[in-house]
């Protein structure tokens, strides 16, 4: 239901956790958006804000991921940084 009716410009927020697949790799790659169809727009760390990353941004424990997508890429997403698949 949040999804059907998301503002598909609105990011959803996207939790790094230690145990996730893709933790200490960067967005170069992995190739998230490829793998995805979700674009990281900006990534909460330590209380700071960056936005736009670029490709040698790293996944880190803590970081909280700002993508902007549809529901199936948001899915994907998260499947793919939990499992790396």
């Amino acid at each position: 239901e949040r999804f059907e009716s998301a503002n598909p410009l609105a990011p959803f927020e996207l939790p790094i956790r230690e145990e996730d697949a893709l933790t200490g790799k960067n967005l170069a790659d992995v190739n998230f958006w490829h793998n995805t169809g979700a674009t990281i727009i900006g990534i909460r760390r330590r209380g700071g804000l960056i936005l736009s990353p670029g490709p040698y941004a790293e996944f880190c424990p803590g970081d909280v991921f700002l993508i902007v997508c549809d529901a199936e890429s948001f899915a994907r997403a998260k499947d793919y940084v939990r499992t790396g698949k």
